[in-house]
């Protein structure tokens, strides 16, 4: 799961309203001999999504679904996403005043021309035109060229944890991710997107420093623990996969940028029986993230210092702040409290040791402060 650079006049204007939105850059009994180099076949890819979009279809009929391929026929969909929008859709992911619509659009549809082109996976949300062909009816489309996503087991890890190819090569097998897991968390993480907007209304206006990151952050942490969730309420459920995305999540705060360090949320989803979700309905489960992201998310303050910390302990391990987008380089100045940049240095050494081992990974919380 990756994020969109911003740099264009497009993408600026869209991370004015809420900091760009989620894009994903970034399955049977427990097992440490899980299928190291397991290859999703192109067939198996399509039955997957199928049965995916044909869930959400019938959960949300008032929603229409759709998925888009891109590849080499990218300018096939754009046509598709453009006529079935109509003349005057409105994006629904981003609170805006009604002056900025038309202008939201336009970057609307140049974030939907960009992510078909370059095969990045990702989730909008329009209400169409009333005189579309679907007269006004919300519109989910999810971006995912699947000739190239979830190829195999080693393709899927190393696009996650972003490591050098000699150390890719040393994680342990069983802590590669199952592509077919992987594809089902990937469109239901983005299905949550667009069901988000749709009953939240979308990421609010903001006019704080970071209020856009802390936007992403929110909209990340319920996807995730959304993801997840519906993970464990399939009967045949790898509980291995849960553990691996739930760890890579906890690394992504310094390979990935600040605002991937969802696993919080996830582990709320992680600690509960997982007999729980398999009584419980798509709607449920959509309530369950969201509220878990409400609490775990925090304040915006509280999220500003976590970041700071995170910064200052990315640092002390190498990394330069500069690899982070926009504005967060400014927080490179900031003061961290050092007991909580030790603790995320700690840490980060703890998780990153088990990508090369299969023992069992005993979660913590992100801030010393917390104990939940």
């Amino acid at each position: 799961m990756t994020g969109i650079r911003s740099g264009t006049k497009t993408d600026n204007l869209a991370c004015w309203f809420t900091g760009c939105l989620l894009i994903l850059t970034p399955v049977s009994g427990y097992s440490h001999h899980a299928p190291a180099h397991y290859t999703l076949s192109q067939a198996e890819k399509q039955k997957i999504i199928q049965e995916r979009l044909i869930l959400y279809r019938k959960t949300f009929p008032e929603i229409v679904f759709t998925h888009l391929a891109g590849g080499k026929h990218w300018s096939e969909d754009y046509v598709v996403a453009a006529t079935l929008l109509g003349e005057a859709p409105v994006n629904m992911d981003y609170e805006h005043p009604p002056e900025l619509a038309s202008d939201v659009m336009a970057v609307s549809m140049h974030r939907i021309n960009l992510m078909l082109r370059q095969d990045i996976v990702s989730a909008t949300l329009f209400r169409s035109d009333k005189n579309s062909p679907l007269k006004g009816q919300p519109v989910c489309f999810i971006t995912l060229n699947p000739e190239v996503y979830a190829e195999n087991s080693p393709e899927t890890t190393a696009h996650m944890v972003d490591l050098a190819d000699e150390l890719m090569a040393k994680i342990h097998p069983s802590r590669l991710l199952d592509p077919r897991e992987h594809l089902r968390f990937t469109i239901d993480h983005e299905a949550y997107h667009c069901l988000d907007s749709f009953f939240t209304g979308g990421a609010p206006m903001t006019k704080k420093k970071f209020g856009g990151e802390y936007n992403l952050f929110r909209r990340e942490s319920g996807a995730d623990a959304y993801a997840l969730a519906m993970h464990f309420r399939q009967p045949e459920a790898e509980p291995r996969y849960a553990e691996n995305i739930t760890l890579i999540r906890a690394l992504w705060l310094f390979s990935g940028g600040p605002n991937r360090c969802t696993f919080e949320s996830m582990l709320e989803i992680y600690r509960q029986p997982k007999k729980y979700f398999s009584t419980k309905t798509v709607p449920e489960l959509v309530n369950l993230a969201t509220g878990i992201r409400d609490t775990k998310a925090g304040s915006y303050d509280f999220y500003v210092a976590q970041r700071v910390a995170a910064l200052g302990a990315a640092k002390a391990l190498g990394y330069d702040a500069s690899i982070y987008d926009g504005q967060w380089n400014e927080l490179d100045l900031a003061k961290a409290r050092p007991d909580q940049v030790n603790y995320r240095i700690k840490r980060y050494k703890y998780y990153y040791n088990r990508l090369f081992d299969d023992l069992p990974v005993e979660f913590l919380p992100a801030d010393p402060a917390r104990t939940d």
